[in-house]
């Protein structure tokens, strides 16, 4: 009786590195710096305790839509200055709301906090979610913005 049995060792050995690779390649992606955005939802901050969790930097939320601004924003925004944290803010985009309005309300935000953008991060746009009645957004929305 013959044995058709094949050695699969030469075929293993080339996915076992490329396995190693990748894992090595996505460990070291996930040790750089971290960071964390927040809002008002979090409450009170400790960020004496962040800065202790070695997160480096952090996106606070400044505004959404037209007319929010982030109740927490001020207070955010210092403790994470206070806390030596790199930190930048960011825009809640809500689809079918002109853009051009949504920038100038995150604009008008930033101007409650003192030295809004001298050192700070530069500033995101937050798309969470798609409206029902809008199935995407163009590039000219988000450029408008």
């Amino acid at each position: 009786m013959k044995n058709n049995s094949r050695n699969i060792t030469p075929f293993l050995c080339p996915l076992l590195l490329i396995g190693l690779a990748a894992f090595s390649t996505l460990h070291s992606v996930m040790d750089g710096p971290e960071g964390i955005d927040v809002s008002h939802h979090q409450g009170e901050i400790d960020w004496s305790a962040i800065k202790q969790d070695d997160v480096s930097f952090v996106f606070i939320k400044v505004s959404e839509g037209i007319t929010l601004t982030d109740p927490k924003l001020a207070a955010n925004w210092a403790g994470a200055k206070e806390a030596g944290l790199q930190y930048g803010g960011y825009h809640v985009f809500t689809p079918g709301d002109d853009g051009t309005a949504q920038a100038k309300n995150f604009i008008d935000s930033l101007s409650s906090v003192e030295n809004a953008y001298g050192n700070a991060l530069r500033p995101v746009l937050d798309i969470e979610s798609i409206s029902a009645n809008k199935v995407a957004l163009s590039r000219g929305e988000i450029t408008e913005w």
